[in-house]
């Protein structure tokens, strides 16, 4: 499971299930461990309100790390101007699969 932040809102867990645990879930992994805070897209996954948002894939999602689109560009710069709001980012991926 991902934990994320978006500018102004509560933290927002993903969790990734079947072959998204290993690509990119173990890049991912490895990006947080190394104090960097990646970029996720995703599209079409499951929404939930388990203590808070919660996205979950389905095998129909799209994942895209660090993408070269517009929005991500707002959050990589909203990141780096508030740095204490990024600072407690984890993951906690975990081998789950459907």
């Amino acid at each position: 499971m991902i934990t994320s932040l978006k500018p102004c809102s509560r933290p927002l867990q993903l969790t990734l299930w079947g072959d998204f645990v290993g690509d990119p879930g173990a890049m991912l992994e490895a990006e947080v461990q190394a104090g960097r805070h990646p970029i996720v897209a995703v599209k079409d996954c499951r929404v939930g309100d388990f203590n808070g948002k919660t996205l979950s894939t389905l095998n129909s999602s799209t994942v895209q790390v660090d993408p070269d689109i517009p929005a991500a560009g707002q959050l990589r710069a909203w990141c780096e101007l508030c740095p204490s709001e990024t600072s407690g980012l984890q993951a906690d991926l975990q081998n789950a699969s459907l």
